[in-house]
């Protein structure tokens, strides 16, 4: 059973998963999220992006086209590689790596923010909805917002030094285990709208190790240093 929707009052999280069927308990393995999509944008322009979360501490977005780049969060650090040079992030990239994982804010909301309390009422898209808000990591707070049947509609990101942001869920779609997923996301920020429209939802399992597969460190110290001090089975 998903977690949130389990300790979050019992509400239908589910409905956004597929963390929701039931998976062979595997060691050193816990759930991951994988997305991939095709972006649009009222800016004119277009991209694709990549997404990895298995915990707020381990997730990464990869974006591609014109200018490529890769944001990792991993530990108490943020780093970023754009072409051949890699650089450690601030805060600010922290939020906005796992401000990209769309999914699994929804599905493991009760695991990413913190001291959650339930809202009652507000409004979302025009229409008025319910929720919980919680405090988002690095700052600010994070409201996941429901319907009246529980599915998640969105999320309004309150982040520091940021304008507020809101994120619709829509084009909903059963994958082959039967699990209703969105594969479609809008983003509202600043008077500009990023449409996302997802080619990959993957709810799997990983650890450490393929996390630092799928990221290789960078040549930078601090990062070297955190991973030699690890042990990989976590």
């Amino acid at each position: 059973m998903n977690r949130v929707s389990a300790s979050l009052t019992g509400l239908a999280f589910c409905v956004l998963s597929a963390a929701c069927a039931t998976v062979p308990q595997q060691a050193c393995k816990t759930g991951t999220v994988m997305t991939s999509a095709e972006v649009t944008t009222s800016l004119g322009s277009t991209f694709a992006v990549e997404t990895y979360y298995r915990t707020p501490d381990e997730t990464a977005v990869r974006f591609l086209g014109d200018a490529p780049a890769l944001l990792v969060v991993e530990g108490p650090f943020a780093w970023i590689r754009a072409g051949e040079t890699a650089e450690l992030g601030t805060d600010r990239e922290r939020r906005f790596v796992l401000g990209h994982q769309f999914h699994a804010l929804a599905d493991q909301f009760d695991r990413i923010a913190t001291d959650i309390a339930p809202v009652e009422s507000v409004m979302f898209d025009g229409k008025p909805g319910a929720g919980f808000k919680g405090n988002y990591p690095t700052g600010g707070t994070v409201t996941l917002v429901q319907d009246e049947t529980g599915k998640p509609i969105g999320l309004i990101m309150d982040l520091p030094d940021e304008s507020i942001m809101h994120v619709h869920y829509s084009n909903w779609q059963t994958n082959a285990a039967g699990d209703p997923l969105a594969y479609a996301i809008a983003i509202e920020h600043e008077g500009n709208t990023f449409d996302y429209h997802y080619t990959g939802i993957d709810f799997g399992q990983g650890d450490r190790a393929d996390f630092h597969s799928r990221y290789p460190a960078p040549d930078i110290p601090e990062i070297t240093d955190f991973r030699s001090s690890l042990t990989l089975c976590a």
